[in-house]
C-alpha cells in the first residue's frame, strides 16, 4: 500500500487500532495522529498527493480533565523550612534571593495566587499598609489579594526594603 491508498477509513482504523489493540493513552494517540497530519500536509504542499486524508476529517481524541495536583501540607511545610534555612545561611546580596523566596513561596501558598499572577505583579500593586497585593488574572481580570497573618507581612516588608537596598531599576515586584 502506497502513500496514495491512506484515505479517511484507514486514519479512522489506525487510530482505532491505537486504542483498543496498543491501548496507548489518548494523548499518546493525539500525538501520534498530529504527526501523520503534518507530514500529510507536507505531502500535499509537496504535491506528492492530491488532498490530504485529514481535509475535513471528524476524529476527534478526547484527552481527560486532569485536576492539577496540589501538594500536601508536609511539601509545603518543607519548602517553606528549607527557604528559612537558606535564609540563616546566606549573606548580602544572596540573602535578598533568599528572601525572595522566601515570600514569593509564603505568598503563594497563603493567598492562593498563580505563579503567572505573582511574577506580574508590579511594586506599585504592593500596599504594605493594608499588606495586599493588586494582581490581573485570567482574562485580565484585575483582584485584590490580602497577605494574611503577621508571618506574611513581616516577609513584604523585609523583602521591599532588601529589593530597594539593591536599587532595583525594574518596577516588577519579583
Amino acid at each position: 500500500a502506497g502513500l496514495t491508498d491512506v484515505d479517511r477509513q484507514v486514519l479512522r482504523e489506525f487510530a482505532a487500532r491505537l486504542v483498543d489493540k496498543e491501548q496507548l493513552k489518548p494523548a499518546s494517540v493525539k500525538r501520534k495522529l498530529a504527526s501523520l497530519k503534518v507530514f500529510f500536509r507536507w505531502l500535499e504542499l509537496e504535491e506528492h498527493i492530491k488532498l490530504s486524508p485529514f481535509h475535513r476529517l471528524g476524529l476527534s481524541i478526547r484527552l481527560p480533565q486532569r485536576l492539577p495536583r496540589a501538594l500536601t501540607t508536609e511539601e509545603i511545610r518543607q519548602l517553606l523550612r528549607q527557604a528559612e534555612q537558606e535564609a540563616r545561611s546566606r549573606k548580602a546580596k544572596g540573602r535578598t534571593n533568599v528572601l525572595l523566596l522566601q515570600f514569593a513561596v509564603t505568598a503563594l501558598f497563603t493567598t492562593g495566587l498563580r505563579i503567572g499572577e505573582l511574577v506580574a505583579a508590579r511594586v506599585g500593586d504592593v500596599s504594605q499598609r493594608e499588606a495586599s497585593i493588586q494582581v490581573r488574572g485570567k482574562g485580565n481580570r484585575e483582584r485584590l489579594v490580602y497577605l494574611p497573618g503577621l508571618q506574611a507581612t513581616t516577609l513584604l516588608t523585609r523583602f521591599l526594603k532588601a529589593r530597594k537596598r539593591l536599587h532595583q531599576s525594574s518596577d516588577r515586584l519579583l
